[in-house]
């Protein structure tokens, strides 16, 4: 059977218009093409590092269109996304991401401090 979940999107979009804008983020145009390989790279690159269905894959940074390939690759993978809020501090992320039982932590480069680990 075909995966149909939230996962699935960019590649079925990117069947149909692929080369339709999909996002634009910072005056820059994403094609459906483009998200649809993006996504599914950073799903191979995901499952590299083990993650499987079930698993959680926690995702710290800003609105970005990152965050979508996140949750498209997790979803492909039939893993769980967890988005975390940047404005937390240190103490309240960690607790998130022990809490959700993330395996995976993806996240924007650091800015005047360390992530939680």
């Amino acid at each position: 059977m075909r995966n149909e979940g939230l996962g699935s999107w960019p590649a079925r979009r990117a069947r149909k218009t692929p080369h339709r804008t999909a996002l634009i983020h910072a005056g820059a145009a994403v094609t459906y093409a483009a998200l649809h390989e993006r996504t599914t790279r950073l799903a191979h690159a995901l499952r590299a590092l083990g993650v499987r269905r079930g698993d959680r894959v926690a995702y710290l940074g800003p609105n970005h269109p990152s965050f979508l390939e996140a949750l498209f690759a997790a979803g492909l993978l039939g893993a769980v996304f967890v988005p975390l809020n940047t404005r937390l501090t240190e103490p309240e992320l960690a607790f998130q991401i022990r809490d959700s039982g993330a395996t995976v932590l993806l996240h924007a480069a650091a800015r005047g401090g360390d992530l939680p680990g």
